[in-house]
């Protein structure tokens, strides 16, 4: 007999949505009005798995045969409660009319379903959601972006998540996976990009002392990449990241059999197929009327229980409650009162569709259902951008950041490049009295890079000073994100006047040891005279070992 594994995940923007063609971007930020962040925990817990050896599901079963698992949220839990006689608690009383619940006796023979709650894009309202589930007995994995985390905790993102938020989500049960740094389209980046997306925002879940072990792609963007100039497959990435498995968006049809959903084990567990999310728009169309209800993605799971069983993401991401009031997304929203409505019918354990067999249901978390512990992380090469070729809504350059009195600094791209179409061109004029500065852009993650206390690491950069003005007086500088979320000037390099006019001069450094509370640095070059230079091909790697 087929077993059933559904998943319902909590997912940014998933499905269709497309990135924009001038430039590959992040998701659009979370809304404002959210509660303010919790402050960042002083001492990060220790990296565990959220199962203990042994606890991972077993498929083999024969699905009557299956009860509580330990170390998950299991549903079929109200299963074996009404075995033996007896109900799990709701959140509260049904109503008194209401039929009672089916027994788990109504389901011989039939597939197990296996739910896994899943919530992407670390926005603040999933913690709400996460309480919604527990009042249930149940928990969900939660794909978050550490930059985003970091940026709540500096009160910088009031709609996200905070670092003391994912902490707290995991020591209350729940799974906290991987979403990458900036929330790009990974099929529109060079291989190395594509690498740090994913790898460098792992490391630093892990180094946070967060378990890890799930992915899921941004938009679902994994089929479409056939593009072999840019490197190496983010489907190839994904497997030798350290994750364990990656969710997908789409690949299984609800209108039929033909296109089943996922196998458990599943066929390919890089490749864990979904649907449409929640709430999202048909094409063309601003809004879903009517708007999804927990009813509607009851009837996802019967339909897949019919098909035989599977493994069927439905795929959520933005929580209101009332996702039809004014302030609320316009789309791929779902309000708190559903999901309490979904998350009883599923701790129930067993459901009975009208006209149709009963079955059982599970409740676990991703990390849980592919089962493994948690890889240890590695710090990557690289930086978002470093060529300076892609460009922001406004023109600026993409992660670059330019600072220096307007009144004499002058920036603006430029098509004299090393490599690649562009670079940036500086101009100080003769009445500066103070320096200007081209720097990978001081955030919190997304640009700048995460660093481990103790390594040391190689920069560099290009510049080419215009032999028609005179010649600039340079320097490099670094900066690190202190723990308490200040950026602080760290370290620089002594001043020189610029070389070789008219060609383009490498300008490397090796940074001193990384020191205890930093979370993250960024780097560049000076500029403390007048005259003309351009800057290209940014380049950061942890330093070799002695």
């Amino acid at each position: 007999m087929k077993r059933l594994l559904v998943w319902i995940g909590l997912c940014c923007a998933c499905g269709t949505e497309s990135a924009p063609a001038r430039s590959v971007r992040a998701a659009s930020p979370p809304s404002s009005g959210e509660s303010e962040r919790a402050p960042v925990a002083s001492e990060p817990s220790a990296v565990r798995s959220p199962a203990e050896p042994g606890t991972d599901l077993d498929f083999s079963a024969p699905p009557l045969a299956m009860g509580p698992i330990a170390g998950a949220s299991v549903s079929d839990a109200g299963a074996a409660a009404a075995d033996a006689g007896t109900s799990s608690a709701p959140s509260a009383a049904p109503d008194a009319g209401a039929p009672a619940a089916p027994a788990a006796s109504d389901a011989p023979n039939t597939p197990a379903v296996v739910v896994s709650l899943t919530f992407d894009d670390s926005y603040r309202p999933q913690v709400q959601a996460a309480s919604v589930l527990e009042a249930h007995g149940l928990r969900g994995t939660f794909y978050v972006n550490s930059p985003q985390l970091h940026a709540a905790s500096a009160n910088r993102a009031p709609g996200a998540m905070s670092v003391a938020d994912a902490l707290g989500l995991q020591a209350r049960g729940h799974e906290i996976g991987g979403h990458t740094l900036g929330h790009l389209s990974l099929t529109e980046l060079p291989e190395a990009e594509r690498v740090r997306e994913i790898v460098a925002d792992r490391a630093e879940l892990v180094r946070l002392g967060l378990a890890a072990r799930s992915f899921a792609y941004p938009y679902g963007h994994v089929e479409a990449d056939s593009d072999r100039s840019l490197g190496r497959p983010v489907l190839e990435i994904a497997r030798s990241s350290g994750y364990s498995s990656a969710r997908d968006t789409n690949g299984v049809s609800l209108d039929s059999c033909d296109v089943g959903s996922e196998s458990l084990p599943p066929g390919d567990a890089f490749r864990l197929r979904g649907v449409r999310s929640v709430d999202e728009p048909p094409d063309g169309a601003e809004r879903r009327l009517p708007p999804d209800t927990a009813d509607t993605l009851l009837g996802w799971v019967d339909h897949v229980a019919r098909c035989g069983g599977g493994w069927l993401p439905i795929l959520f991401h933005h929580l209101r409650e009332d996702c039809s009031a004014p302030d609320a997304p316009g789309s791929y929203c779902f309000d708190f009162a559903e999901l309490d409505r979904l998350a009883s019918s599923l701790a129930a354990g067993v459901r009975c569709p009208d006209g149709a067999e009963c079955y059982r249901m599970q409740v676990a978390t991703v990390g849980d259902v592919i089962g493994g512990g948690v890889s240890p992380a590695r710090e990557v090469p690289g930086l978002r951008n470093g060529s300076l070729e892609r460009i922001t809504d406004s023109g600026g350059t993409e992660c670059l950041e330019l600072v220096g009195d307007a009144a004499t600094a002058a920036f603006s791209r430029s098509g004299l490049a090393r490599t690649g179409s562009a670079s940036e061109r500086l101009e100080l004029s003769e009445a500066s009295d103070q320096p200007a500065e081209l720097l990978v852009q001081r955030d919190f993650g997304e640009c700048s890079i995460f660093v481990a206390e103790g390594s040391t690491y190689d920069l560099s950069l290009y510049y080419q000073a215009d032999p028609r003005a005179a010649l600039p007086t340079l320097s490099w500088i670094a900066y690190r994100l202190t723990s308490d979320y200040q950026w602080q000037r760290w370290v620089g390099g002594p001043a020189f006047t610029a070389r070789s006019p008219g060609t383009w001069v490498r300008l490397p450094f090796a940074t001193p040891a990384v020191p205890p509370g930093t979370i993250a640095i960024s780097f560049g070059l000076r500029q403390e005279s007048a005259g003309i230079v351009y800057v290209d091909d940014f380049e950061s790697a942890p330093a070799a070992p002695e």
